[in-house]
C-alpha cells in the first residue's frame, strides 16, 4: 500500500443528502458531499467470518474520525470506493474527558455497513 492507506489514515466522503421539501413544499437543496480526512478504517469482522445468507454478504467497517466530526445515522459514506450506510449514531470519545497528554485527540466512532450480493 502506498499513501494514506499505508499510514493508517484514509479519507471518508460523506455523500450529499437527497432532495427534500420544507413544510410548505418548497425544495431544499441537497447538501454537497464533504470529505473527512485522517480517518482510521477497520473491518469489524475478518474475511472468513463475513456473514453470508440468502441475501448475500455483509461488509462492515468501524471508522474513527477526527474529534469534532459530525455524522448521523441517516448519512451515507463512501469508503474505499464503495457506498456504505451509517448504521448508528456516532459516539464522540472526547465528550466529558480530559486527555492525559496535550497531543491526544479522542476520536469520533461510527459503524458503516454495506450488503452485497
Amino acid at each position: 500500500m502506498v499513501g494514506a492507506a499505508a499510514s493508517g489514515h484514509e479519507t471518508v466522503t460523506v455523500l450529499g443528502g437527497t432532495a427534500r421539501t420544507d413544510p410548505k413544499g418548497y425544495p431544499i437543496p441537497p447538501t454537497p458531499p464533504r470529505e473527512i480526512h485522517g480517518c482510521t478504517v477497520q473491518p469489524t469482522v475478518m474475511d472468513q467470518d463475513i456473514g453470508r445468507d440468502r441475501s448475500g454478504q455483509v461488509l462492515e467497517f468501524r471508522v474513527l474520525a477526527p474529534a469534532g466530526t459530525v455524522i448521523t445515522s441517516k448519512d451515507r459514506v463512501m469508503i474505499r470506493g464503495r457506498e456504505f450506510a451509517v448504521t448508528a449514531e456516532s459516539f464522540d470519545w472526547s465528550v466529558n474527558r480530559r486527555p492525559a497528554l496535550r497531543r491526544h485527540r479522542p476520536r469520533v466512532e461510527f459503524i458503516a455497513k454495506r450488503g452485497e450480493g
